[in-house]
């Protein structure tokens, strides 16, 4: 896709520093690299998204029952998965980002991520990871209200009218008639 002739470019990857002191009092900073995920096709070949079961009523052709039980914890399970998948995959642009229970091709494996994260970091530092995650996939409101108003300026920049050239009288109306008499 372009816009005014030029290929958009993917969002960029985005540090999460957690600042952390050795017992000796040494620094040793924790940086995660998150990037936005823009292909869901992986996600898609581990995991289909579920259709709901048909249902037969007398006299009338199958349809679809959303309200399954079965296919509503199908659905529950998807979306879950989806997120947890989402989370591993933006944060595997980190260097030598490296799981000791997560596999990133078993699904099964995808929800251990939050309990891995937390034998090294706190619930208050996951919960900010995980946040930071959801922003680089997801610009928050504050973004996106940011990036209209520089879209806003640029656009009043080039609607501004020179002054100096209402001084001068037009000779001729739009429909070709003289302005004044």
């Amino acid at each position: 896709m372009k816009i005014l002739g030029q290929k958009l470019a993917p969002p960029v990857s985005q540090p999460f520093a957690i600042p952390r002191k050795t017992a000796t009092g040494e620094t040793q900073d924790i940086v995660f690299v998150c990037s936005a995920i823009t292909d869901y096709s992986d996600f898609e070949s581990f995991c289909p998204e579920p259709k709901p079961p048909n249902v037969r009523r007398p006299g009338k052709a199958p349809q679809p029952d959303p309200l399954d039980k079965r296919y509503l914890a199908a659905i529950d399970k998807y979306g879950e998965s989806r997120i947890n998948w989402l989370m591993i995959m933006s944060i595997s642009a980190t260097p030598d980002l490296e799981w000791e229970k997560v596999d990133k091709s078993d699904p099964d494996t995808w929800k251990l991520f939050r309990e891995e994260l937390l034998e090294s970091l706190t619930q208050l530092e996951v919960n900010l990871l995980m946040s930071h995650i959801m922003d680089v996939n997801m610009p928050s409101k504050e973004a996106q209200e940011e990036a209209l108003a520089r879209f806003m300026s640029t656009q009043a920049q080039g609607s501004e009218v020179d002054t100096n050239s209402q001084k001068d009288e037009p000779s001729s109306t739009p429909s070709g008639e003289l302005a004044s008499d």
